[in-house]
């Protein structure tokens, strides 16, 4: 692992996969000034391939549109050293993926409100996305096209943030798939999608909606051994009843994935903001709050050792370490210098 890249000092290597490593960080200047960071860089492998730096600057230049507070923050985009990098914001929390998994572990069931406020913030910030225009007003009609549990971020103060636009998509975009090209995660992929159709928002509507029906029955609504069996579930047959594969959930909270799973767009809800508003009417009919310190609360019971140690401010600089190398973690241990002669 590097040291550093750019101003960005790596602490630990947190995923690797896809075009790109991600690194927890922090950016440290003078008299003491240091802030947490999360910096994803582009593999060497891929580093010498031309397409594949496209992708990963066409990520930064979307990403860095999008300033809402359901979306992950981008602070910066750089290169050091022939290394593509781009620098965003750290959040302390874990992917409602982890969420489901804790959840399942504890033999807790799934907090059907809760879970309602938590699709319906990501949703805001896809509907953001989706609504965002250019500097003379034109739609840029961006399209996330790979939601999925492991895009959406919980923090532990409640926040909801969505991740990694790496597929995504604006109608002015510097670099665009070719035609017929098929990206992102095949189990929540809307039809259109697949067919390699022209998409629009309510492609991630498609795409929430399955993470919906994940998170309450506990499964996916189409599973199947290989890809192309799984593409022909997805295009042609409906998805088992949520209530009848997970009996306690609401019949409203039900309805509201069944309308979002419609194969024909025109029947799925019209927005991402159309399906957040459902979700948050059944979260307000079940008399639960609709806030952050709800959130936070939730989070916290679930992961309750991690989020009291927040990896980012833990964390100490060089020169804050203790002077001995072999007591110092963090640090390397220095050679000693060498003796002048008199």
């Amino acid at each position: 692992m590097p040291d550093r890249v750019g101003k960005y000092r790596l602490i630990r290597l947190l995923a690797s996969g896809g075009m790109g490593e991600v690194y927890l960080a922090r950016q440290e200047g003078p008299a003491g000034f240091a802030k947490p960071a999360v910096v994803k860089t582009i593999l060497p492998h891929l580093a010498r391939e031309q397409s594949f730096i496209d992708m990963f600057l066409n990520e930064a230049r979307l990403a860095a549109l999008l300033t809402h507070p359901n979306c992950v923050q981008i602070f910066e985009l750089g290169e050091d050293a022939g290394t593509w990098f781009i620098a965003m914001e750290f959040i302390h929390g874990r992917t409602l993926r982890a969420v489901k998994q804790r959840l399942k572990e504890l033999g807790r069931a799934v907090p059907a409100a809760q879970i309602a406020r938590i699709v319906a913030q990501a949703l805001m910030g896809l509907q953001y996305a989706h609504g965002l225009t250019g500097e003379k007003g034109e739609p840029l009609s961006i399209v996330h096209r790979d939601m999925s549990p492991d895009n959406v971020m919980i923090g532990f103060n409640g926040a909801v943030k969505v991740l990694d636009f790496g597929i995504a998509k604006a109608s002015n975009a510097v670099t665009t798939t070719r035609t017929g090209t098929v990206k992102g995660k095949f189990a929540y992929m809307s039809p259109e999608q697949l067919l390699a159709q022209p998409v629009d928002g309510r492609s991630d509507v498609w795409a929430m909606g399955v993470v919906l029906y994940e998170l309450l029955a506990g499964a996916r609504p189409f599973v199947a051994p290989v890809e192309a069996a799984l593409v022909n579930l997805i295009l042609n047959v409906e998805p088992d009843s949520l209530t009848q594969v997970a009996p306690g959930t609401p019949a409203e909270l039900a309805a509201v994935a069944e309308k979002a799973l419609q194969k024909d767009r025109a029947r799925r809800y019209s927005s991402a903001e159309e399906m957040a508003a459902a979700l948050e009417r059944v979260a307000l009919a079940r008399h639960e709050p609709l806030t952050n310190g709800a959130t936070s609360t939730f989070m916290r019971e679930l992961f309750a050792d991690e989020a009291l140690e927040n990896p980012a401010v833990l964390t100490p600089a060089p020169s804050a370490c203790c002077r001995r190398a072999s007591r110092c973690r963090w640090s390397r241990p220095r050679p000693p210098a060498p003796k002048r002669g008199r």
